[in-house]
């Protein structure tokens, strides 16, 4: 097939979505695929898979703010798939109108197939509110939380005293932790609003949940190995995700074979309760009385080599190749469009 991956794009988690794609890419091209890759933010040009949008480190800190495409944008955009004749779009655009689904309307109204969920899951996903509700409805465990939109942020005060701390305070629509504060008191909570508010997002405040950070991939709606993740001080916060040797992962975690087995169905039914399809992941803490809270959806999720779905592949003894491969041909035979 000819595939072409999108990545880049011009959210906070840009970096992250750049190493994504070009590993994607890769993946891709070993499968004897012909791949191209575009960066919507920058769509004049097509890049082959030998040309390389992009190299080097993540670093620690986000780049990007969230933005919409432009007519422009989204034009030029259509025009490079009509013209390269693309038969698949692989999205690894991470955070706003890539992940949201925006873009996969977006490709749907124009015809074109693509990796992954359809607009109203990737929204329901993108949406930590409306995700956490999903779980409760299908008998999920989730943390108690709370929703304020900016305009009522002054009321975020006393929610919490209610709620009553350790707390995390996040965006509701974000990813790759940006934004993400964990407060044990009401000492740094005016500035955990403020991270939030740079994200020109609503707020969601929820219980912390003490203990173990596991997560599951999913492929095909199964779930496939839970990973944990154990960073080396602090949280698995951006820092520790993306830079080499600041946490240790387990795959397949040590939790027994029981639990293991409970999780795994849940991170599906889960999955399953937002509609989401072929591939992503679903994310839990473990507390210390072994009782498991669901976090939330990615279905867009990072794959690069630090990344958590590739990990939980590989403990089944899937190949990154292997993992994207199945991943575009599971999509192609959805034929939504």
């Amino acid at each position: 097939m000819r595939i072409l991956v999108l990545m880049g794009g011009n959210s906070p988690e840009r970096m992250v979505s750049l190493a994504s794609g070009e590993a994607v890419a890769a993946g891709l091209d070993k499968m004897g695929h012909q791949v191209l890759k575009l960066d919507p933010a920058m769509p004049e040009k097509v890049y082959t898979i030998d040309q390389m949008i992009f190299e080097g480190a993540i670093g620690e800190i986000p780049h990007g703010k969230h933005a919409c495409l432009t007519i422009e944008q989204i034009n030029v955009l259509l025009s490079s798939i009509k013209k390269f004749s693309i038969d698949l779009i692989f999205p690894m655009l991470h955070g706003g109108w890539g992940e949201d689904g925006r873009l996969q309307a977006l490709m749907e109204l124009a015809g074109i197939p693509y990796v992954g969920s359809g607009p109203a899951a990737s929204a329901a996903a993108m949406n930590k509110r409306m995700s956490k509700q999903l779980f409760s409805a299908v008998g999920i465990p989730t943390a108690e939380f709370f929703c304020l939109p900016l305009e009522s942020v002054h009321l975020a005060p006393g929610y919490c005293d209610k709620l009553g701390y350790p707390l995390v305070v996040k965006p509701v629509h974000g990813g790759s932790t940006v934004g993400l504060t964990i407060l044990h008191n009401p000492n740094n909570l005016e500035r955990a609003l403020e991270l939030v508010k740079e994200q020109n997002d609503d707020i969601l405040v929820e219980k912390y949940i003490p203990g173990r950070e596991i997560t599951v991939g999913i492929l095909d709606g199964r779930g496939m190995a839970v990973v944990e993740i154990i960073p080396k001080d602090g949280f698995y916060d951006y820092k520790h995700k993306y830079t080499s040797g600041q946490t240790e992962y387990i795959a397949p975690a040590e939790i027994g074979d029981e639990l293991t087995e409970k999780v795994i169905e849940y991170s599906a039914r889960a999955f399953q309760a937002a509609g989401c399809q072929v591939y992503g992941r679903v994310d839990f803490r473990l507390n210390p009385k072994r009782e498991f809270y669901c976090l939330e959806i990615n279905t867009v999720p990072g794959m690069t080599a630090a990344s958590l779905v590739p990990k939980s592949a590989a403990a089944l003894g899937i190949e990154f190749h292997e993992l994207v491969n199945r991943c575009a041909v599971t999509s192609v035979n959805l034929r939504r469009c």
